[in-house]
């Protein structure tokens, strides 16, 4: 056979050619194959049952953070509240700390009673000594003018019976 004769005339332009086409060809077929799978993922997501799935979860989630955020501002709110009271009211701990510890330790504290402007206590001992050095001691607050603004020594009794002496006093508070 003679090489020159060639039936089909296949030259190195037309190859170049058939190889352009074949590029172009499978390209067209990749992006054909994944446009479809992305269709088809689609057309899978917007399912209307999987949708409304998604929407009552994402509703659920909405309110539960309304009610953790509402019962929050409810929280904070009252202990505004109550850190303004806290902050109106007297030191009244700080009153009956004062009182309590300059109180000698044989003498018996048998009530003690506050109210917004008023202290009202009674004391006991088996010693008179004692009653006396409490009652110089409330005297020396008011005189101090550190809780009183007004002192009443309401009685000192003895008890017979039992050979006690009570104290009761009352006093305004600044």
């Amino acid at each position: 056979m003679n090489d020159e004769i060639n039936l089909l005339r296949i030259n190195k332009k037309s190859n170049n050619g058939i190889l352009i086409f074949k590029i172009v060809s499978y390209t067209f077929f990749g992006l054909s194959l994944l446009l479809g799978l992305i269709f088809f993922y689609l057309s899978k997501i917007s399912d209307p049952s999987y949708v409304t799935v998604q929407e009552s979860y994402v509703e659920n989630k909405i309110k539960a953070q309304n009610d953790k955020i509402s019962k929050l501002l409810f929280i904070k709110d009252r202990l505004t509240k109550i850190n303004n009271i806290l902050k109106s009211r007297d030191n009244f701990e700080g009153y009956l700390s004062t009182i309590l510890n300059g109180i000698p330790s044989d003498v018996s504290t048998d009530s003690v009673s506050v109210d917004k402007k008023n202290i009202s206590a009674s004391f006991s001992s088996q010693n008179l000594k004692d009653i006396n050095n409490v009652s110089d001691f409330l005297i020396g607050l008011y005189n101090k003018k550190e809780i009183f603004s007004n002192i009443v020594i309401s009685s000192v009794l003895l008890d017979s019976g039992t050979g006690k002496y009570s104290l009761s006093i009352s006093g305004q508070i600044f």
